[in-house]
């Protein structure tokens, strides 16, 4: 075990550390029993230096001993983590907004518990499966708009939203589109215009939502839509959206085929990999096991990697077929 002296101030302590962040007293030989903050949790040793008391984070103290001094507007990020592990390989230094947005990243659900219930969390998410609207459902169980959207799409909770997802399409709503444009988007379907020229004419952009707005008309008026084409593909894999999503819009069902479309254009713009599992894509996996594909023919079709986390998404999943919860079609919007 390598050790080193710390430094007060640039002036030499009776105090050294060890590279696992041990605090040993050089004069005594005592190794120094570190005490938790009540709050975080993080250690802490009471030294005294030039007769002194001081309290020092003891993972502060071993990065100040194995690497020299933290600079003021730096704070030290624990990488795997963990706080308990203050081995000096597990330590870096970050800005402190950097290290808030990694933690926020990896614990998206934190202090979550303390505001929602499991049960409240639970009794939003049944509403929903009886095709509540989720702002609706929200105001019901008292829940922001935002955090409703997040639990809705699976952002947070992904732990319980597994057990309901997919939700039914009524649970979701599409942004304003004027009745003016309606009609002339009605007429420009009807004449095969591809969506993009249609949302060109009617000066809206060309974007995701554009595309959900035209693909939820054409479905509820029963038009035959233009199929989906690299340009669509494209845009859709530049937005980071999954491909349920371009499947969705165009009310058309996921083949091999298109599924191979999807990954050499991934593989062309350097974006192989899917984002988060969507409600689309639940619903797609849902339909796709009622067709008896296998689970590797399930996630190659949807564009996802095979993966432990999407193999149990879809073990779930055909429980849930095999006992009848789940219907072929249950949360699409595909055409028989």
């Amino acid at each position: 075990m390598k050790w080193k002296p710390w430094l007060y101030e640039g002036m030499p302590t009776n105090y050294e550390v060890s590279e696992y962040s041990d605090i040993r007293n050089v004069k005594t030989g005592r190794i120094l029993k570190p005490i938790p903050l009540q709050k975080s949790g993080r250690l802490r040793v009471h030294l005294h230096v030039n007769g002194k008391p001081i309290d020092v984070k003891i993972y502060r103290m071993a990065y100040e001993a194995f690497h020299g001094p933290i600079p003021n507007h730096l704070t030290i990020d624990h990488i795997d983590g963990n706080i308990n592990n203050n081995h000096i390989s597990n330590l870096r230094l970050l800005t402190g907004s950097q290290n808030v947005k990694r933690f926020l990243k990896e614990n998206p659900d934190h202090q979550f518990e303390t505001k929602y219930s499991e049960e409240k969390i639970r009794n939003f998410f049944s509403t929903l499966t009886q095709g509540v609207f989720y702002e609706s459902a929200a105001k019901t169980y008292n829940i922001n708009r935002e955090t409703a959207r997040g639990l809705l799409n699976g952002r947070r909770r992904q732990d319980l939203w597994i057990e309901y997802a997919p939700f039914p399409r009524s649970c979701f709503k599409s942004s304003e589109f004027i009745e003016a444009n309606m009609i002339k988007a009605y007429d420009l379907i009807t004449e095969g215009v591809k969506f993009r020229d249609i949302l060109k004419k009617l000066k809206y952009p060309y974007n995701l939502l554009g595309i959900k707005i035209l693909g939820d008309l054409a479905f509820e008026e029963n038009l035959e839509i233009p199929a989906i084409d690299d340009v669509d593909m494209t845009n859709a894999i530049e937005k980071n959206a999954c491909d349920a999503y371009l499947y969705d819009a165009h009310c058309v069902y996921p083949t091999k085929e298109t599924a191979s479309r999807m990954y050499e254009l991934r593989e062309k713009l350097k974006k192989p990999i899917q984002p988060k599992l969507t409600n689309e894509a639940m619903a797609y996996f849902v339909y796709l096991i009622h067709q008896g594909m296998s689970d590797e023919d399930i996630l190659y079709i949807m564009g996802y990697k095979y993966h432990v986390i999407h193999l149990d998404t879809i073990a779930k999943l055909r429980e849930r077929v095999i006992s009848h919860r789940l219907s072929t079609n249950y949360g699409l919007r595909v055409k028989d």
